[in-house]
């Protein structure tokens, strides 16, 4: 399955990652992998709910 963005253009609306993120994706090392998969979940909860803020992510730019 490929990634679809949302409406922002910033997350996959079917596994949560930051656009960011799937770019970088088959550069990232396994535990770099792992730390985003743990991530998720909580992301989609904040994501689907509106309380996430792209500002909060350390690496949004």
């Amino acid at each position: 399955m490929l990634c679809q963005l949302d409406a922002s253009g910033r997350y996959c609306t079917g596994c949560w990652r930051h656009r960011d993120e799937i770019a970088a994706w088959q550069s990232l090392s396994e535990a770099e992998r792992l730390q985003i998969m743990a991530a998720l979940p909580a992301r989609e909860a904040m994501l689907r709910s509106g309380t996430i803020c792209d500002w909060i992510r350390s690496d949004a730019a």
